[in-house]
């Protein structure tokens, strides 16, 4: 069963060194696994969850984002690149993607902080 995205919180960390944190809770409303954490129950809370870390590159020509994954809880995506398309609106920042099933999701991101001087393209 596919997780509930609609009220997905987390957050996007963009460095201007290029680095980049991702942590997202797809159901922040899911309720603790109670006893003892069995294989299944944390396979249910890892479906949960996305988590990656790596370095970024904005293509303000072709309204790219790339997503150069160096760690993440999936072993599969170790090493990968994960292509978005981008816009900025009202001073946030839009991310759309296609997974390989055909889904296609996107984010509405909000600027928390600024860490220095963030080119305007991302």
């Amino acid at each position: 069963m596919q997780p509930d995205r609609s009220g997905a919180k987390g957050r996007f960390i963009y460095t201007p060194g290029g680095l980049l944190s991702v942590q997202v809770m797809l159901d922040p409303n899911s309720a603790p696994i109670e006893g003892r954490q069995d294989v299944d129950g944390l396979a249910d809370a890892a479906r949960s969850t996305v988590e990656y870390f790596g370095q970024y590159q904005a293509d303000a020509e072709n309204g790219s984002l790339t997503h150069h994954i160096v760690g993440s809880g999936i072993p599969n995506r170790r090493g990968t690149d994960a292509v978005r398309s981008y816009a900025m609106k009202d001073g946030k920042l839009l991310i759309f993607w296609n997974e390989p099933d055909g889904r296609r999701f996107s984010r509405t991101l909000e600027l928390l902080e600024r860490l220095g001087d963030i080119p305007c393209e991302l």
